[in-house]
């Protein structure tokens, strides 16, 4: 008998008988073989492996003239079943700029019935390295096991997809510059010393502050004030495969307070005889801050009538809701203004004719030469106290031929 040469395995002996012939039998008798069932002599995978036929028998008209003494074995292959295979890993796996993957199940579709073979071993590896979902894992390297593993061919190992999440890094040491006053609440964040924790050995990360803002508590002048930074991000070529734990922060910083200069600006004034002068103040403060300027004393360098005349002013200080903002550059300005010369009486003779015209009080000096020359005129006898009689603040009294004044 014939079978075919080949069979994939099947976990079985079977043959398929392909002819049958007998040998001996006369002429045109009519006699044949029939029937059977053909056996390999093992179920597995081989070359040339024994055939055998049983319960095989004659027919025919003539087949009563024939005894069948045997059935001769012949010989055929059993070659490999193909199978394929599949496998399973993490649904996802945080940033490690490498391509691995964990395999979490290994398994084979062909395999028949109880038969001992496995798919075992190989390495996953992800198509890219960088963050997606949905990135296609292929198994290399893979193969059979078991005890019936020879009888399988494996044929390919479907791939599977997986996703890889950011990995998350965490930042340290941002900080806030130190600043004058300027009557906001801005911050200038600094990240000279900053580090970021996580990133993997090769990438390039960077801590961004584009877009990020820093803004202290109030805008008050202080020490060691607290400034919340927001709005923080990642920079560099491999920045798409990070996160950061958080995209703000907070720092201290000091607002020193800022120089106020204070000007003064001087009030004319008539001769009264003292060093008093009245001056204005205004600064240089930041607009819409609350101050109120003010000062001890305001002194004219001497008595005397004169332009631009220098007024030195002292104890200038500031009060108000914004005060403590500010620091003065000096406590003491420097103003001019004039001493103008005080009227003469109407009727009375320029001032300038008149010796006395810049001692104290010399209007009162004027009006009472006004009144004695009325007086001399009028050979009235001039007695003391002549001044005080008339509501001066000065008077006059003739002492050796000559008249002399003094204060009341």
């Amino acid at each position: 008998f014939t079978v075919d040469a080949t069979k994939p395995y099947d976990a079985g002996t079977g043959a398929n008988v392909t002819g049958r012939f007998l040998s001996g039998v006369i002429g045109l008798d009519d006699c044949t073989l029939s029937g059977g069932t053909a056996d390999y002599a093992s179920k597995n995978v081989g070359n040339g492996i024994t055939v055998s036929l049983a319960g095989a028998t004659l027919a025919g008209a003539d087949k009563d003239n024939y005894n069948l003494t045997s059935v001769t074995d012949t010989s055929a292959n059993i070659t490999p079943k193909d199978i394929t295979g599949s496998f399973t890993v993490d649904a996802t796996k945080p940033y490690d700029a490498g391509t691995g993957a964990n395999v979490t199940g290994r398994f084979l579709s062909g395999v028949i019935g109880l038969d001992d073979c496995t798919l075992s071993g190989g390495t996953a590896d992800y198509a890219s390295k960088n963050v997606g979902n949905g990135i296609t894992v292929s198994l290399a390297g893979a193969t059979l096991a078991g005890a019936d593993k020879d009888n399988y061919n494996l044929t390919s190992v479907t791939d599977t997809s997986a996703n890889i999440t950011p990995k998350q890094l965490t930042v340290t040491g941002i900080a806030a510059d130190n600043k004058v006053y300027d009557a906001t609440t801005n911050a200038v964040i600094n990240i000279s010393g900053a580090v970021l924790s996580g990133v993997v050995p090769g990438d390039t990360v960077n801590l961004s502050t584009a877009g990020a803002t820093g803004t202290f508590a109030d805008k008050n002048a202080g020490i060691g004030k607290t400034v919340d930074i927001s709005g923080l991000s990642l920079s560099g070529a491999d920045s798409g495969n990070y996160n950061l734990t958080s995209t703000s922060a907070t720092a201290t910083a000091d607002i020193t307070p800022g120089t106020l200069t204070v000007t003064a600006t001087g009030e004319n004034k008539v001769y009264d005889g003292t060093t008093t002068a009245t001056v204005t103040l205004s600064d240089d403060r930041i607009a819409g801050d609350v101050l109120t300027d003010s000062y001890v004393s305001a002194t004219f360098a001497d008595t005397n009538v004169g332009t631009g005349k220098t007024i030195t002013v002292t104890g200038i200080s500031i009060s108000g809701a914004d005060a403590g903002n500010y620091l003065l550059s000096s406590t003491t300005a420097i103003a001019f203004a004039d001493i103008a010369a005080r009227p003469v009486p109407p009727g009375d003779p320029t001032r300038a004719n008149y010796p006395y015209a810049d001692i104290p009080y010399w209007e009162d000096y004027l009006r009472i030469q006004y009144y004695f020359q009325m007086l001399f005129r009028s050979r009235i006898y001039l007695a003391p106290s002549l001044g005080e009689q008339f509501g001066f603040d000065m008077d006059f009294i003739f002492e050796e031929g000559e008249i002399k004044f003094k204060r009341l």
